[in-house]
């Protein structure tokens, strides 16, 4: 766990130890308790999982109960993710209105 840093940063301290680890094949699974957890941004957790599928390394997050070395889990690990990456993008373009003016809003 990398305390105190962002997880949508791709380079972290203990995330690169894993992936170094994974590398090796020290494990064969990557147990999270949210995959959100791990990556927030959607391109960055699906790099991640090819990576871990193509080494045979699982990924399962416990909150959500999914599990991608099943064909379901990673079906259901591919809509929520696009889910949360559409409603983070949907709740930035509304923060982004708020802050306008109406002078802004009125001009364009």
């Amino acid at each position: 766990m990398d305390r105190g840093i962002s997880g949508a940063k791709e380079r972290r301290p203990q995330l690169d130890r894993l992936i170094a680890d994974a590398h090796k094949r020290k494990f064969e699974v990557i147990v999270v308790w949210k995959f959100d957890r791990f990556a927030r941004s959607v391109s960055h957790l699906l790099r991640a999982l090819e990576n871990f599928r193509a080494l045979g390394i699982e990924f399962v997050s416990l909150s959500e109960q999914i599990d991608t070395s099943t064909q379901t889990g990673m079906m259901i690990f591919t809509v929520l993710a696009q889910w949360r990456n559409w409603s983070a993008a949907l709740l930035r373009s509304g923060c982004e209105l708020a802050c306008e003016t109406p002078a802004q809003r009125a001009s364009g």
